[in-house]
């Protein structure tokens, strides 16, 4: 618990490691990974944590050169966590590229944000923003959220009271199929129960 830190975890640049069996509260946001381009995060571990009252729980934000090989943020494994009680978004991922194109490889389709499995996981009271509530016009975000990311698997999760959409996942492909929404049944239907 920390109060006045503004990230508990910076995960920029960093490979090869896990998280289990820990609390993080009160924090703005619990991990992070920052836009820059040279620094990917892959073969992370995060096993049975509880994440709770904070404005972000987790948020990958992978920006990619062009010129470049790619260097992805990839191979998550994220189970068995709780989160709750956060203001904004609980897992939020969006890909960008410097050269202008949402995080794509322009030729093959490939984002920066790759191969992320999600299972058992429980989120609770997500979207209740607590120092700056919505307003007109604008609408909650999701407690889940994934944007322009490949290979994306996300069963068995529980996600219930929430102040906006339980998950959201846009402009994502998995092998050779794009979606936009992908077919989410609601309720107690289907691997997610939302």
């Amino acid at each position: 618990d920390a109060e006045d830190q503004k990230v508990a975890l910076d995960i920029t640049g960093k490979s090869h490691w896990e998280l289990s069996g820990i609390t993080f509260s009160f924090f703005h946001t619990i991990l992070h990974e920052s836009y820059r381009p040279n620094t990917p995060s892959e073969f992370v571990k995060i096993d049975n944590c509880h994440f709770h009252t904070a404005v972000y729980g987790l948020r990958l934000l992978r920006a990619g050169d062009l010129t470049k090989p790619l260097k992805q943020t990839r191979f998550w494994t994220v189970t068995n966590n709780e989160w709750s009680h956060i203001d904004e978004t609980a897992v939020f991922s969006k890909p960008l590229a410097e050269m202008g194109a949402p995080g794509r490889d322009p030729k093959t389709g490939v984002s920066v944000i790759r191969d992320l499995y999600f299972a058992n996981n429980h989120f609770h009271h997500i979207g209740f923003a607590f120092e700056n509530p919505y307003f007109a016009g604008r609408h909650a975000p999701a407690a889940v959220s994934f944007a322009s990311a490949t290979n994306i698997t996300f069963i068995h999760n529980n996600i219930e009271i929430v102040g906006g959409y339980a998950a959201q996942m846009r402009y994502g492909q998995h092998a050779a199929d794009a979606f936009v929404y992908p077919d989410i049944q609601p309720s107690a239907y289907g691997d997610n129960l939302m």
